[in-house]
């Protein structure tokens, strides 16, 4: 990655440092070659890869078709993209336009240009563009959404364990029955509920235990089930339709990008509540 792109992703990624890093990268950041205006689009064009100008609007085109069907739509534009990108699209924050690779002409609901499309529909078709309030709050709501409230153990639980009178001689079966007492982040405490008579008189230390609560998680809960802090129950650390992967994690512009991405892509199959909230985002 070179200086440059370096200096873009840590003004992307702290807004703090925009006022001193962009009026830097300002100059240099403007686009560069054959300039066309087609629709909405504004583009950019080395005159080495002039030949890839039809393919390349009509690329935006079902790109814009794409976000007008899930309901976000690009509106009038201009919506600025440079051609020539070596690795993969990226929205350049401080010149406010999509780097697009060649790749992308011939695969234009390629994820990344989707995604990157979806920075560009954030700084300029959000009402307030990155400093939205609804989008910070529900980007921490969502990551809220991930964090265990409680484990899946509690206190007044009960379990079973088959085995026998005499763990020794195992000559009758008998079925322990285990209650939870005491329950702490590392250690817990059961209490045998129907000692035996042979627990009575050799295993009086059977009758009440102090457990890893790691352990009793594996044999209560095996399926690894949460309650989060909005009283859903998932996998714990897992991704859930507010938080499509693990790279939106990583701060709300991100988040959101990722949670557009699949949208677009496959609004369909979008969570009725996400597709709810990102059509009252709608300008």
């Amino acid at each position: 990655m070179t200086l440059r792109a370096r200096t873009i992703r840590l003004a992307h990624a702290n807004p703090e440092l925009r006022p001193v890093l962009l009026p830097i990268l300002k100059e240099a950041s403007q686009p560069t070659g054959v300039m066309t205006v087609s629709g909405p689009f504004r583009t950019y064009i080395p005159p080495k890869l002039s030949g890839l100008q039809t393919g390349l609007q009509d690329a935006l085109g079902t790109v814009w078709t794409l976000y007008k069907n899930a309901g976000l739509s690009l509106g009038p534009g201009p919506i600025v993209v440079a051609l020539g990108g070596r690795v993969q699209s990226f929205y350049d924050v401080s010149g406010n336009y999509v780097l697009m690779t060649t790749h992308a002409i011939r695969n234009p609901k390629d994820a990344v240009l989707i995604h990157e499309m979806a920075h560009w529909y954030h700084y300029n078709r959000i009402p307030g563009g990155v400093s939205n309030p609804k989008i910070k709050a529900k980007y921490q709501w969502a990551l809220a959404s991930l964090a265990p409230k409680k484990s899946g153990v509690a206190k007044g639980m009960t379990y079973e364990k088959v085995g026998w009178d005499n763990p020794h001689t195992k000559d009758i079966p008998y079925t322990r029955i285990y209650k939870l007492v005491s329950v702490t982040k590392t250690r817990s405490t059961v209490e045998l509920q129907n000692p035996s008579a042979f627990d009575r008189a050799h295993r009086m230390n059977a009758l009440r235990q102090v457990l890893p609560t790691s352990y009793l998680e594996q044999l209560l809960n095996p399926s690894g089930l949460v309650t989060d802090a909005h009283g859903v129950s998932h996998l714990e650390g897992g991704i859930s339709p507010w938080v499509p992967t693990a790279y939106a994690k990583t701060n709300e512009r991100e988040w959101f990008a990722e949670l557009v991405t699949p949208h677009v892509l496959h609004p369909t199959g979008t969570d009725p509540e996400v597709r709810a909230w990102l059509d009252s985002l709608a300008p």
